[in-house]
């Protein structure tokens, strides 16, 4: 069953919900089903998806 719980996000900034990293899954097919059979979507988001613009901003054409 999945429960909310308390985000403890690693080094990089990504977190897992405790009951995936206890499901097993392997493959993307073992996640996909995973995700299926308890009713979830999953969804990643970057900092940059949040102001693509200003992300953006940062890049030339000229090497550096």
């Amino acid at each position: 069953m999945i429960v909310p719980v308390t985000a403890e996000r690693d080094e990089h900034g990504y977190w897992s919900h405790p009951a995936y990293a206890r499901s097993g899954c392997e493959t993307a097919a073992d996640f996909s089903y995973w995700l299926r059979i308890h009713g979830l979507q999953c969804f990643v988001m970057t900092m940059r998806d949040e102001a693509p613009e200003v992300f953006a901003a940062g890049f030339t054409d000229e090497a550096p």
